[in-house]
């Protein structure tokens, strides 16, 4: 169940569960069964999308990502991704997202398109 937070909750579950070097964009938050959290960022045709989830509970993260986008919708959805993160990058895959570019060799973008 996704339940909408307040930012300075967002960011510190952010920062506590991952990411460590968090800074806010304007994200809205949303919990996901009290270990997930979503930070999305609106930018007019598509959403930016990203997560944090706390280790012990990572099991359950293609359930959390099945939810939120349930919730979001046919949207197009750009989410950054650390490129070491293997498993994140295997999820993003499962869940329809596809390589669109790098900026650099640290990250990479993957984008799920609308109705994907």
């Amino acid at each position: 169940m996704l339940t909408n937070i307040d930012a300075l909750t967002g960011q510190a579950l952010m920062r506590l569960w991952g990411v460590g070097s968090w800074a806010d964009p304007g994200a809205e938050y949303a919990l996901w069964n009290g270990c997930c959290v979503f930070a999305v960022v609106e930018q007019g045709e598509f959403i930016d999308l990203h997560m944090a989830m706390k280790r012990s509970e990572r099991v359950r993260c293609r359930d959390a990502v099945s939810d939120l986008l349930e919730v979001i919708g046919g949207r197009e959805i750009r989410a950054p991704i650390i490129s070491s993160n293997k498993s994140v990058r295997n999820l993003a895959r499962n869940m329809g997202f596809r390589y669109e570019f790098s900026p650099d060799i640290s990250s990479i973008f993957m984008r799920r398109p609308a109705n994907g």
